[in-house]
């Protein structure tokens, strides 16, 4: 293409002047055509940067009815070098912790689903966060989603027999969920004469505790879950 500006012939310019001329435009020229190329490049670099290598279409954190449980469910539309996937719950929106990790499938191009179900939610108002880390190392965070839980969930009840016992005393629970719970046997002074670890389900649990070792007189039979919730009961131990 020939430019008219070049054509300098025309022009009533000096030698001088047509140097000049011709040095303003070569530079005018050169710098568009480096400033498109740089700008093309800074947009081909952008776009490489915001392609993350696992693509997540969906993730949602839902309490349910009873306010015991928060399924945390996400969609990935794409897996590249996935290694695992973190849940992380925080109270304040700011400090997480983790809940759980679950693994990844690796590299997929087709739609996959995953559930993880938290079973002791926190009261109020709590935070989920999705993290996904790549075979190498690398990590990304994903949305955050919040959860109200005001249900206020019932207390443990229990029941202690036979009354009075001698060689060894029964405590049924009726566990609102499932849960690990301490079992404190107290004397009348308030000293701590047994204690045990249980794992309650939820519903109905029946627990045998040996009292040999006491001596006669009265005592307590305390319960006392992750929620804080204590509950006592009186057993009298005799021969």
């Amino acid at each position: 293409m020939k430019l008219k500006l070049l054509q300098l012939s025309k022009l009533k310019l000096s030698l001088k002047q047509k140097i000049l001329y011709i040095a303003v435009v070569s530079i005018l020229l050169i710098g568009t055509s480096t400033g498109l190329i740089i700008y093309f490049n800074s947009i081909t670099q952008s776009s490489k940067a915001s392609t993350l290598p696992t693509e997540i279409a969906l993730f949602t954190a839902t309490l349910n009815n009873t306010g015991t449980t928060v399924q945390v469910y996400w969609v990935t539309e794409s897996e590249l070098n996935c290694d695992f996937f973190t849940i992380q719950r925080s109270a304040n929106g700011i400090d997480y912790s983790q809940l759980t990790e679950i693994a990844g499938a690796g590299t997929s191009n087709t739609q996959l689903n995953y559930t993880y179900n938290d079973m002791h939610p926190l009261t109020g108002i709590s935070y989920y966060r999705l993290k996904y880390t790549d075979i190498g190392g690398e990590y990304h965070y994903g949305a955050i989603q919040s959860v109200n839980n005001e249900f206020t969930p019932p207390a443990n009840n229990i029941n202690v027999y036979p009354i009075p016992a001698s060689n060894c005393v029964y405590v049924d629970v009726n566990a609102y969920s499932l849960s690990t719970s301490q079992i404190v046997v107290v004397s009348i002074t308030g000293k701590i004469s047994k204690s045990i670890t249980v794992d309650l389900k939820e519903g109905k649990n029946k627990i045998k505790i040996d009292i040999n070792d006491l001596p006669n007189g009265i005592y307590f039979v305390n319960l006392q879950d992750p929620s804080g919730n204590k509950i006592s009961q009186k057993m009298i131990k005799a021969l």
